[in-house]
C-alpha cells in the first residue's frame, strides 16, 4: 500500500526550487531574495533540498542544511511541477505527475 504523508507530518527534507525563468518572474532578483530568506528560515531546523537550474550561474550560500541539486526544471512552484514523496512496502517512492501548465496556459521548458 502506498502512503503519502500530509505536509505537516514528520519528513526527511523540504524540497524547493530556485527561481530562474525571467519571463515567469518580472522581478527575478526580488523573488530570489524572498526564496533565499525562506530557505534560510526553514534550514534553521530542517534539511532543504534545493533544485537549481544548470543555467543559473550563482546561488548564495544558504547554510549547511541546504543541499543543491543542479537539474533542469520549469517553474519554481514545486507543488505543481515536481514530485511528491511517499513510501510503500519497499521504501521511499517519488510520484511524478505530468503537469500540463493549467491546461496549457503556462508552458514550461
Amino acid at each position: 500500500m502506498l502512503f503519502v504523508p500530509a505536509e505537516w507530518e514528520e519528513h526527511v527534507a523540504v524540497w524547493m526550487a530556485w527561481p530562474h525563468l525571467e519571463n515567469e518572474w518580472p522581478d527575478l532578483e526580488g523573488a530570489r531574495q524572498e526564496i533565499a530568506a525562506l530557505v534560510r528560515a526553514i534550514a534553521e531546523t530542517e534539511t532543504v533540498e534545493l533544485l537549481v537550474d544548470p543555467s543559473v550561474q550563482e546561488v548564495p550560500d544558504l547554510g549547511p542544511n541546504v543541499n543543491v541539486h543542479r537539474v533542469a526544471y520549469g517553474d519554481a512552484w514545486t507543488r505543481d511541477t515536481s514530485c511528491i514523496f511517499g513510501r510503500d512496502h519497499q521504501g521511499p517512492v517519488a510520484l511524478c505527475f505530468r503537469f500540463d501548465g493549467w491546461g496549457g496556459k503556462y508552458l514550461m521548458p
